[in-house]
């Protein structure tokens, strides 16, 4: 079990992949803040559960599909 399964979708692919934390991966935890407050509070990759989001966000170059809440 990994230490922030509650969390995973916030969480940097750096980090799911190494658990290195860094500046970088604080700016991708706040994108998917950002991301939740413009789309209306709809969670970051909600269709996923926490393992196959893990999945999506190891690794996918397209990590989000733009909502169209923000259209």
């Amino acid at each position: 079990q990994r230490p922030f399964d509650d969390n995973v979708r916030w969480v940097a692919p750096e980090v799911l992949k190494s658990l290195r934390y860094s500046e970088k991966s604080d700016v991708w935890s706040f994108g998917m803040l950002l991301q939740e407050l413009f789309t209306g509070g709809d969670m970051p990759f909600g269709q996923l559960n926490a393992d196959n989001a893990v999945d999506h966000i190891t690794s996918s170059n397209n990590l989000l599909e733009r909502s169209p809440k923000l259209k």
